[in-house]
């Protein structure tokens, strides 16, 4: 069949549903197809990825792996220039960019995606640096949506600062700055934060991002501000979770206040508060729970009923819409 032949329409309907390999392969053929590739749409693609990692970048567009190389000017005006030759549209429902520790220009990854269209934009940063970036690149797709994933805790401005997320997680504390003279322990990232973060702000990022997930750093809630939350995630009409880690002890004064306790079995009922299953603490596990009010699923892990020092390690609350 001579492709060539075929309505353009057809034609470029074709070209919207080739692979990205494919599409490698057959603008090599002839010149009347590289015109073709480098002119149609390339159509939707599940994921795409950009990952800079030391003094190399790496590409990934729909099946196709473009290997690392060198980010040299050479080297990204290249890919630049392969990436025009493949197609002059794309549609992409998430694009993950993971910004290592290496020092590429902006504008390199802004050329990458100027003829995409982007669902969600994944951010994976660690220092106040490559948080910048991602921000700078936020901006450039207003229409797109965000997942951020940062492994540091910057000031509250900045939390406070950033667009509305789809998902937005800190899941880890880096402590990679310079050792101290003294004490020879690591310093935090300049900008990183050692603070917990206050009740107030929790309240705002909660308000702001539809998924919030805490894996390490500890919130400053009272059982007030925990009910607080319940209330906001059972009233919300969207799908939405918070997961964060509070003082366990926290957790037992909230529970005892919603009579909830250790001898509390599957089903029972007390007040709005519905226990969906229980797990009893042995010497060697901690106990687990999980509730349901109205439509905010409850799920709180780690928890020690005993007394003394074990009242102050940190239990893990995820609460859940369930409309």
């Amino acid at each position: 069949m001579d492709l060539l032949s075929l309505p353009d329409i057809f034609l470029h309907q074709l070209m919207r549903l080739m692979e990205i390999k494919d599409r490698l392969r057959l603008r090599l053929t002839c010149r009347e197809f590289e015109q073709i590739v480098a002119g149609s749409n390339a159509g939707y693609f599940e994921d795409c990825g950009l990952l800079l990692e030391q003094s190399q970048f790496s590409v990934d567009i729909g099946d196709a792996a473009f290997n690392a190389v060198n980010t040299t000017k050479e080297n990204m005006d290249a890919f630049l220039r392969m990436k025009s030759r493949l197609f002059n549209k794309i549609a992409v429902n998430e694009f993950t960019v993971i910004l290592g520790e290496n020092t590429v220009d902006p504008e390199f990854i802004r050329h990458l995606t100027d003829k995409f269209k982007i669902g969600t934009i994944c951010f994976y940063v660690s220092s106040p640096p490559q948080m910048g970036n991602a921000m700078q690149l936020m901006a450039d797709f207003p229409c797109s949506s965000y997942i951020l994933d940062i492994e540091y805790l910057p000031e509250v401005e900045l939390l406070l600062a950033l667009p509305p997320m789809e998902k937005f997680v800190i899941f880890k504390s880096r402590e990679c700055g310079p050792p101290d003279m003294i004490t020879g322990r690591r310093l935090p990232l300049p900008g990183e934060s050692n603070a917990a973060i206050p009740a107030e702000s929790f309240f705002k990022l909660l308000e702001t991002h539809k998924t919030l997930v805490f894996e390490y750093k500890l919130v400053t809630l009272s059982s007030d501000d925990l009910m607080k939350a319940i209330k906001i995630i059972s009233a919300d009409t969207r799908k939405r979770t918070v997961e964060f880690k509070i003082k366990n002890s926290l957790n037992v004064d909230f529970l005892e206040e919603s009579g909830i306790s250790k001898t509390t079995k599957n089903g029972d009922c007390n007040g709005e508060f519905v226990a969906v299953w229980c797990v009893g603490e042995t010497p060697r596990t901690f106990a687990s729970v999980q509730l349901r009010y109205y439509k905010c699923l409850i799920s709180i892990t780690d928890i020690s009923w005993a007394n003394g020092d074990l009242l102050d390690h940190l239990a893990s609350v995820k609460l859940t819409n369930c409309s």
